[in-house]
């Protein structure tokens, strides 16, 4: 059996664990808090942009518009090359004159 020393030391030894897992708790209920709001405004956002906030719809159309964009790029840069084509047949004609 334990001392009367002893059971207050252990009482107090708990209580003072108890304060500190309290701290924790509220440090995460915080953390959880902000993240859930974090996580709503994104969602808001995401159906506001896009029409919807399913995880799955987004990935395609994030596949889709990832698409589009690599074919308007390869279109630029052909009519870059096409423009740069007869940018040089012009001045070959114009020094060809001169």
């Amino acid at each position: 059996m334990l001392s009367y020393k002893d059971s207050v030391t252990k009482i107090e030894n708990a209580k003072k664990k108890l304060d500190v897992l309290q701290d924790v708790k509220a440090s995460l209920l915080a953390k959880y808090e902000a993240a859930k709001q974090q996580y709503l405004q994104l969602k808001k956002e995401a159906e506001e942009n896009y029409g919807t906030s399913d995880v799955e719809k987004l990935r395609a159309l994030l596949t889709q518009i990832t698409a589009e964009n690599e074919k308007k790029a390869i279109e630029f840069e052909n009519a870059v090359n096409e423009f740069e084509i007869k940018i040089n047949t012009i001045a070959n004609a114009i020094q060809n004159v001169q």
